[in-house]
Order: structure tokens, then sequence, then C-alpha cells
């Protein structure tokens, strides 16, 4: 039941040994300004068997990945249903990636800019950032219910409607993590405890956040 995030964390890892320790992003455009519409799924499906093609739209500036069969590690058996080959894109994966810290957000949009010097953390970069990687989330089953994009997490929504976190194995989540192992968690243990303000619940977590 596991298989899906273990081959994602290996791709994961693939792309980090590859990039000298740095960690895939993941949002490229608003981490690193890079095309809209591009995520981690752009960076991590070249590290894997998938098959896909891109389309850049030059008119707007956006970079589209389309997954091309539903038996793939990016997507859920149990919701592949959902999504439709050479159409979907990749926003409409089954897992979701934490936007921030080991995502390479910083706290900005959590409400913590740079001037909030003893609360402000900048996204990490590299995987030697990461404090507790037997317990730093990187993927998790992910559902957006707005149908905006499954493909990033955000932390300070996880007790409330907008929350994209998929307690869809009996009322329980897949969660990869950042160590190469996976397990499941459920809203207790993975939502319940991160509320906003996002310092310190979130942001001071190894689960969600920087860690202490």
């Amino acid at each position: 039941m596991y298989d899906n995030l273990k081959q994602l964390l290996l791709a994961w890892r693939l792309y980090i040994d590859n990039y000298d320790g740095y960690l895939p992003v993941c949002n490229p455009y608003t981490v690193w300004g890079y095309y809209d519409r591009t995520n981690w799924v752009y960076l991590l499906v070249p590290y894997t068997s998938a098959r896909y093609r891109t389309w850049f739209d030059s008119a707007n500036n956006r970079f589209y990945v389309y997954l091309l069969n539903r038996t793939n590690i990016f997507l859920c058996p149990s919701v592949a249903r959902n999504f439709v080959p050479g159409t979907s894109t990749s926003a409409y994966v089954s897992y979701g990636m934490n936007r921030y810290g080991v995502g390479g957000e910083d706290t900005t949009a959590l409400g913590y800019p740079s001037t909030s010097i003893d609360k402000y953390r900048p996204g990490m970069k590299k995987e030697a950032q990461i404090k507790r990687p037997d317990y730093t989330l990187v993927f998790v089953d992910s559902y957006d219910r707005a149908g905006v994009s499954n493909f990033d997490i955000d932390p300070s929504k996880l007790t409330t409607a907008q929350s994209k976190v998929d307690l869809r194995h009996v009322s329980m989540a897949n969660v990869g993590f950042a160590d190469g192992h996976v397990g499941a968690m459920n809203y207790s243990e993975l939502c319940a405890p991160y509320t906003t303000p996002a310092y310190p619940t979130i942001i001071k977590s190894y689960l969600w956040g920087w860690g202490q």
C-alpha cells in the first residue's frame, strides 16, 4: 500500500544526490521564479519510469507537465480514476509536498517575514538542514476540494476546510518521510496539533516545520 510513496521518495533521493544535496522545491515558480504552473512533479518525473509530455505556453510563460497513464507512482490507485491521462496536469497528482521548510518556501506567507528576526525561517535548501529526517514529512496523500491543485500542502490550513491532506485510507493518510520510510497517520497526529498562528506550533515542529 506504500509502494508509490516509497518510489517517490527514491526519486526525491536521486534528485538530491544528483544536485549535491540540494532539495527539490515544492513550487519552483514561487521559490525560484521559474515558469508558472511548474511543481515538484516536473523536477522528479525524469527520475521515474512514468510516461509524460510537457507543453510550454509562451503567451503566458507557463510550463505544464502531463502524465500519460494512470498507472504511475504519482497517482494513488484508489483515486486515479479521477485523473485524465494526457489532459489532467501534474497539479492533480495524488500526493502533496509540504510547501514550507523542506519544500523550499520561507515563512513570509505564514505571517513572519524577514523582519520578524526571532520567528522568520528561510526555506530549506539542502538536505543537511533537515534536523529530524525520521519525522520530517515530505509527501502525504492529498486532495484539493476546491479543485485548484493537489501537489502542495499548506500546513497553516491543516485544521480548516481548505486542508489538502486526504485521510482516504480508513481515516488515515499515508506519509513519506525524509529518511525514506513511509507510514500512516490519523488526523490527531497529522493535523490537529498544528494550528495558526504558525509560530510556534508549525514552524517549530519537526513534522511540518523547521524544528526547534
